[in-house]
């Protein structure tokens, strides 16, 4: 949980904080719709990063526990096959940014994948 708070903080804060410099570093337009939809995106990422910081104590995977990890489980994994979908066809721009991203991604999806098809534990 903390792992996956942190990567999704540091994604967070960069989107919310920094969507002018995201835009310029991936040379899309910035216009405002982009910016707005890359600061959504970090609020968003913002929430799921607070939502698993606060997490990291409980036991993951118990009846409490479970929409934690599914909702996690469903983010990483979809996220991961998008992720190497775009890498394995060799993107051109930005070929590292998005192996190291998909490199993140896997680990966690693989880790909550973990969580889910094992008993909680303590």
């Amino acid at each position: 949980m903390t792992g996956s708070a942190m990567a999704l903080g540091i994604l967070g804060a960069i989107l919310t904080f920094m969507p002018h410099e995201v835009t310029a570093f991936f040379k899309v337009e910035n216009n405002q719709l982009n910016i707005l939809t890359l600061q959504i995106l970090g609020a968003l990422y913002l929430g799921f990063a607070i939502l698993n910081w606060m997490s990291k104590n409980n036991i993951i995977g118990g009846v409490f526990g479970k929409p934690l990890l599914i909702g996690n489980l469903i983010h990483f994994v979809v996220s991961a096959v998008a992720l190497l979908k775009v890498v394995l066809s060799k993107a051109e721009n930005h070929y590292t940014i998005l192996l190291a991203l998909s490199l993140v991604y896997c680990v966690l999806a693989l880790s909550f994948a973990s969580l889910f098809f094992s008993s909680p534990k303590k």
